[in-house]
């Protein structure tokens, strides 16, 4: 019939339920037409017999490509048989198979798929990489935490950065977390720290706060950079203030007019001051930096100093 009739069929079939009607969809399993398998599985889900469930089941190890569509489905199902199979998919199944039952499994703390996931994390492809770190980021499981902190401390670019993102995310107090952000600022690599900065801007802990503080007379421009860009999400607690004052003074000369910027936007008293100097100094660049934060500033101040 018209799809839209024999999508409402299926529908109907599965509303009646009992072994005649379980059956009568399993044949339909094997259909070319993925919307109708879909619907077909949907179906099977909410009838949720025995019956049903094993021939779910039997479709999703068979794969296929309707086979998403099959998991979709069993995934909505609870039992020892269904969790057996979904294993089995992680294991053997398809690279998109796998996906769509892995991180339900991991974030379930069973064991077998942090397994899987951790081994994936180690060892496998750049994508496989990223989707583990992803699913253990989300799993809550000691042992997953444990595996992304190996991960950090054995690794080094874009798989390090992404597992520090995920700690930080899931515990961002953890002293170790911070410890091993701040290694990657000082590390030398600039893609590293350009991130980790970020991330230590973000949790905005005291370690955080110390490391790109100290970020700020780095030898490298670019984690001096990084660092003050990093500052912004925290605010501007009175150490801070202090090594942004320090940076207009001594620092780099390409930082020192964000530096004082960042003050004078948050009122901070010695920017002023600062500025009134920089306005003064022999310093062009910074003076004229200086007196376009002024005139977007405003006030009677600003207005005095231009």
């Amino acid at each position: 019939g018209p799809p839209g009739a024999r999508y409402a069929a299926v529908s109907a079939i599965g509303e009646l339920g009992g072994p005649a009607a379980v059956k009568a969809l399993g044949a339909l399993l094997t259909s070319s037409d993925r919307n109708l398998v879909g619907t077909v599985a949907q179906a099977l889900a909410n009838v949720g017999s025995d019956d049903a469930r094993a021939l779910l089941i039997k479709a999703a190890l068979a794969g296929g490509p309707a086979s998403g569509q099959v998991i979709g489905a069993l995934t909505q199902l609870r039992s020892p048989d269904v969790t057996a199979a979904m294993l089995e998919i992680a294991r053997h199944g398809s690279p998109a198979d796998r996906r769509a039952v892995l991180p339900q499994l991991v974030k379930s703390g069973d064991p077998d798929a942090l397994a899987i996931a951790i081994g994936m994390a180690k060892s496998g492809s750049r994508q496989d990489k990223n989707e583990a770190i992803t699913m253990l980021a989300g799993a809550g499981a000691p042992e997953a935490k444990a595996a992304l902190l190996a991960i950090a401390e054995s690794s080094h670019g874009p798989t390090r950065s992404q597992a520090l993102d995920a700690l930080a995310n899931a515990d961002p107090g953890d002293p170790a977390v911070a410890q091993l952000l701040a290694d990657s600022l000082f590390s030398g690599r600039p893609d590293e720290a350009q991130s980790a900065a970020w991330v230590l801007g973000r949790i905005g802990t005291d370690d955080a706060r110390e490391a790109l503080v100290a970020a700020l007379k780095d030898d490298e421009l670019g984690v001096a950079t990084a660092a003050m860009s990093a500052l912004g999400q925290i605010g501007t607690p009175a150490d801070v203030r202090a090594a942004l004052a320090d940076v207009v003074r001594t620092g780099w000369p390409e930082l020192r007019g964000q530096a004082l910027s960042q003050l004078m936007a948050t009122g901070a008293p010695e920017a002023l001051t600062l500025a009134e100097q920089a306005l003064r100094g022999d310093d062009a660049d910074l003076a004229r930096n200086v007196a376009y934060s002024l005139s977007n500033l405003g006030g009677g101040d600003a207005q005095r100093l231009l």
